[in-house]
């Protein structure tokens, strides 16, 4: 019994349960304070060179992936000869726990399909061939959301020993057939055929294939055609069996390209919206999902490309897809499931295979999502009227410091002022020019950062801080009724980022993901990334962290260069502008109806900007700056006017009609300019 004895500064508490070459206990790291996950090779197995080997192979593994659907791992190191590795805690269990209830909804099913997909592609990039992927090894964290874990039997793709004299491994309910007949060659498709079992476990709840041996299991994989869906359960779209028989093709060449080309299929394939997490409870947009798109799940990086959220904080640098936490994990194998078939010693020093890059992809097409019919813009300012913008009227500090951000409602009314002084979101008479009502949060407010009002005027979100000694690594989003200032949804725990409504005001998209302003739900997160916040005028693409995103996949549609970001705005003529803290501006037009690169944006330079704002008819770009200076700029990046404050300006809105814009600096002023002689 281990339990009580410490490995290193870790303190085990239970034993988790035991796999194929390890024991994984729950233990406590006094250091930080939290409970981790600690996998030891077990002492009996200490003398034996096969385990020894294939423990050293998973630690190999896990120091060259970096992925955040992988199980982080906090530590590696040995305890009196005994090794042993250190990972986050996965409070939720393994899928295999969650199928033993029965079938996932379709919702589920298409987030845990995305995630291992991405985990496995970034894998299969640096040369790693999984060979165990089954629910037993894909985690769960609190959230529900999936972790692929175990690299115990990994195979590095250019290693030029043979296995076990022809042996099988991996777990035989979920090999394919090449890896039943004990094939030394198995390269990534081996795991988009196990995945696809995965896929077809969690739609139906069974396997597709059922047999007393793993002789039995290799020749039915090897000979047996895919079960037909619709005659396990007749409601699931009939276009999901194609998908299914593909993925598990009995030639490996046959299959598709990559996992996140299966993540692709199937959720075309499907008539529900990508989620993330294994949650039952998620509340359908109404109406249904929005179109699929089609296209391939590359990634594509543009030339001298910007972007950036309205003072969203954040270094963005350009990654390969889910780039985030490393990590891997044993897991004790579900009800049902056959333990896998050891593999003999594999050589620890191996050559990487060359990850991507000697094909060019071709231009991914896109399907935009449904949005409101389009209106025609108003009239507003154009380049002409620059010289005749004037001051109408400013509000001083006393009154209700300018905090964070500010935004003109839709209706033209209110401006909605993130007010530090009074903790709230003071909404102040865009006519008169003076405060007029406070919305605040019953439970207290100790900071306030970026507002948004959702199309229709009439709710008004805001990223709150509850607890100042979280910072700005956790905030909440309140939504409140803007008529009687009830709060109607609360969003927790997230990092400060910017707020963006959609075109629908369905969702918002805000820091780690985009979530249903209904519910709260989150629908998607961009693998790895932060700072979501700027959908397309047709809803059916959202910029953040260093990427735009495809708001229908959550794929990433173009890769931007690192810069350090300060704003991104998306005009109502489809120009996407970006500006940074070191003071460069850029903008690509039409960009979301490219078909191709859309190549090199316009650009300018000024001082450090803060914040974006396109007039609502496209043909003035309005910008903060760390200068103490706000300037007008035309649809080419021309500068044409400058507006000075007493500080940094940090915030910037138009006028739903384009007649008028408000700024805000930390000089705690605020300002409103229009025409001075119309």
């Amino acid at each position: 019994m281990l339990q009580g004895r410490s490995f290193g500064r870790y303190t085990l508490v239970e034993r988790l349960g035991r796999g194929g070459m390890a024991t994984v206990f729950r233990a406590r790291d006094p250091v930080f304070d939290r409970e981790v996950a600690l996998k030891v090779l077990p002492e009996d197995l200490l003398n034996d060179p096969e385990f020894r080997s294939r423990f050293q192979r998973e630690a190999q593994s896990i120091a060259r992936l970096e992925h955040p659907a992988i199980v982080p791992v906090y530590d590696i190191g040995e305890e009196q000869g005994q090794p042993y590795l250190v990972m986050r805690f996965m409070p939720g269990g393994t899928l295999g726990q969650k199928l033993a209830k029965g079938p996932l909804p379709m919702a589920a099913c298409i987030g845990v399909t995305r995630r291992i997909a991405a985990a496995l592609d970034e894998a299969h990039r640096q040369g790693m061939v999984h060979r165990d992927i089954k629910p037993a090894n894909i985690l769960l964290d609190a959230h529900g959301e999936a972790y692929l874990s175990d690299f115990g039997i990994v195979k590095w793709s250019q290693s030029a020993a043979t296995l076990t004299g022809g042996a099988m491994i991996g777990t035989p309910a979920y090999m394919s057939p090449e890896q039943s007949e004990g094939r030394a060659d198995v390269g990534p498709a081996t795991d988009i055929y196990a995945l696809a079992i995965v896929l077809f476990q969690m739609l139906t709840g069974r396997l597709p294939f059922e047999a007393d041996t793993p002789i039995g299991y290799a020749l039915k994989h090897m000979r047996e055609p895919v079960p037909q869906l619709s005659t396990i359960d007749p409601s699931l779209p009939l276009a999901l069996q194609s998908v299914i028989e593909r993925a598990m093709a009995k030639r490996p060449e046959d299959r598709h390209a990559t996992a996140g080309e299966l993540a692709l299929a199937f959720e075309a394939a499907t008539s529900e919206p990508a989620r993330l997490g294994v949650d039952s409870d998620v509340t359908v947009l109404e109406g249904g999902p929005p179109p699929r798109a089609t296209r391939q799940p590359e990634i594509r990086t543009l030339r001298a490309r910007r972007r950036g959220n309205r003072r969203a904080w954040i270094l963005l640098v350009p990654v390969a897809l889910g780039l985030g936490a490393v990590g891997m994990f044993v897991a004790v194998r579900g009800p049902g499931e056959t333990p896998p078939i050891s593999p003999g010693p594999l050589p620890s020093a191996v050559a990487l295979e060359t990850a991507g890059g000697q094909t060019a992809a071709a231009p991914p097409t896109r399907t935009p999502v449904s949005s409101p019919s389009p209106t025609a813009p108003p009239a507003g300012m154009g380049p002409e009227d620059a010289a005749r913008v004037g001051l109408l009227w400013s509000g001083e500090a006393a009154s209700a410091r300018v905090g964070y951000d500010v935004a003109w409602s839709p209706l033209g009314d209110s401006i909605a002022v993130s007010s530090q002084i009074q903790a709230g979101v003071a909404l102040w008479d865009a006519a008169l020019g003076r405060p007029t009502r406070l919305l605040k949060d019953s439970t207290g407010i100790y900071g306030i950062g970026n507002v948004a009002w959702s199309s229709d005027g009439t709710r008004l979100a805001a990223m709150v801080d509850k607890d100042k000694t979280q910072g700005r690594e956790s905030m909440d989003i309140d939504i409140w009724r803007v008529s009687d200032g009830e709060v109607l949804l609360r969003i927790p725990n997230l990092p400060w980022g910017e707020l963006d409504w959609s075109p629908d005001d369905q969702t918002i998209a805000s820091g780690l993901g985009i979530y249903n302003a209904e519910t709260g739900v989150r629908l998607w997160a961009p693998v790895g990334e932060f700072g979501l916040g700027a959908f397309s005028p047709d809803g059916s693409l959202v910029a953040g962290g260093g990427r735009v995103y495809d708001v229908v996949t959550g794929l990433a549609w173009l890769t931007l260069p690192p810069h350090q970001v300060g704003s991104v705005s998306w005009s109502s003529t489809d120009t996407l502008s970006s500006g940074s803290w070191d003071g460069q501006l850029f903008a690509w037009p039409l960009l979301s109806q490219a078909t191709g690169d859309p190549g090199s944006p316009l650009s300018a330079e000024s001082a450090g900007i803060y914040a974006l704002s396109w007039a609502p008819n496209g043909r003035l770009l309005l910008s903060g700056h760390l200068d103490h200076v706000a300037r007008l700029w035309d649809e080419g990046l021309a500068e044409l006017r400058e507006f000075e404050h007493g500080g940094v300006v940090s915030s910037v809105s138009w006028s739903p009609d384009g007649s008028r814009f408000v700024t805000g600096a930390d000089d705690g002023v605020l300002r409103v300019w229009g025409l001075a002689n119309p």
